[in-house]
């Protein structure tokens, strides 16, 4: 079956973790892929420098494997006139080419887009930067958590009204949201050259990635001129209904009731308390955000006494939204996640049957898929030589 991206040929030059994931979506969506390594070092993600417990079997590494599927590696010298001159016969070949080095470190080796536009002027130039190509930090480097700290998003975890001392989010989240904001960007450069004939330069950077991520909380910020809320867990909320509550099991799950007025009747039904549907404390949302913290701990004895599975049968059947909160483990086993092969399992040729994420796009007619492991350092230098 075809992908969506079939006959698009991708080169990327990159090391850690957003330009390889942007040349990886661009796999997972069909394209051929090669991936370039310096002979003598390789990236650094493989676990040549290796970080944390992710190594795997036959000498792989668990990110590496992730941020790099669907591709075929070589190892050339970039710092040698031959290495170079490879290079830039990959790029004929190429539709788009993805780095995410220093501007001076491209320009030194001949990959700078003005040297690389002549050599191919059909190119898609793609830059996964730190802080996009203009302004005055734009050469500084950085890394995930410097998008995520930039942005705003630290401060925005740190408490109510962004006072608290700063938190840092899931770990790789900015990286991977400029993989995508970068692949996105790659798909519309695709089609204007299509459409209208240009190739041209383009860039994503942590820091403007993240800030476009959170488009609705600093869209308040903008428009107010002060810190959006965060959600603590408190029992005093705005809305008890749209909150999460800790079940028999010690799981959680989310009501999510944003106008819980014509849900109120049915779900005091369904909790099996119809006293309260008409008791003035509760009987309209001004009223339960006057006595949320006391709704908030009638609900909360209330939800400690069935398991989430039970709750969640007694809600669906009820018709209140509602959903589960889950761990990073609970994914693989939640079945919406499974039909929907938003994680899939793959048989790699060195570990045997390993999950792995999947893609957030179905398409009826030229699905996504993964067909490749990640390459071994120079894996297929002789077969794309």
């Amino acid at each position: 079956m075809m992908n969506p991206l079939q006959g698009i040929n991708v080169l990327e030059w990159a090391t850690w973790l957003s330009g390889p994931m942007a040349a990886a979506i661009l796999g997972d969506l069909g394209a051929e892929v090669i991936k370039i390594e310096q002979s003598d070092t390789g990236d650094p993600l493989r676990g040549l420098v290796s970080y944390g417990n992710l190594n795997l079997a036959d000498g792989r590494h668990a990110l590496f494997e992730a941020y790099n599927r669907n591709k075929r590696g070589i190892a050339i010298n970039l710092k040698k006139e031959k290495g170079r001159e490879i290079a830039h016969e990959l790029v004929r070949w190429a539709d788009v080419f993805v780095h995410n080095f220093h501007r001076d470190t491209a320009s030194k080796l001949g990959l700078d887009y003005q040297t690389l536009c002549q050599v191919n002027p059909r190119l898609v130039y793609a830059t996964a930067s730190s802080y996009g190509r203009k302004g005055p930090d734009r050469d500084l480097r950085a890394f995930d958590l410097a998008g995520q700290a930039r942005s705003g998003h630290m401060m925005a975890l740190s408490g109510l009204g962004g006072g608290g001392e700063p938190q840092a989010g899931v770990e790789g989240i900015a990286d991977q949201m400029a993989a995508f904001t970068l692949s996105h960007g790659i798909l519309a450069a695709l089609l204007a050259r299509e459409r209208l004939g240009v190739a041209q330069e383009i860039d994503a950077s942590l820091l403007g990635s993240m800030i476009h991520l959170q488009q609705y909380a600093i869209s308040h910020s903008l428009f107010f001129n002060r810190q959006s809320r965060v959600w603590p867990r408190s029992k005093r909320v705005a809305n008890p209904l749209l909150h999460w509550y800790k079940c028999e099991d010690d799981r959680w799950m989310a009501i999510l009731m944003l106008q819980p007025d014509p849900y109120w009747p049915d779900f005091c039904g369904a909790l099996g308390v119809g006293e309260l549907e008409k008791d003035p404390r509760f009987e309209n949302m001004s009223s339960r955000w006057q006595n949320s913290a006391e709704l908030t701990s009638t609900l909360e004895r209330i939800f400690a006494t069935k398991t989430r599975e039970e709750w969640m049968e007694i809600l669906r059947c009820s018709g209140i939204p509602y959903c589960p909160i889950n761990s990073f483990r609970d994914l693989p086993s939640d079945p919406q996640v499974v039909e929907n092969d938003y994680i899939i399992e793959f048989s790699h040729p060195s570990l045997g049957p390993v999950k792995l994420t999947g893609f957030p796009v179905s398409f009826s007619e030229t699905p996504c898929s993964v067909r490749r492991e990640a390459p071994l350092h120079g894996q297929h230098t002789e077969e794309i030589l």
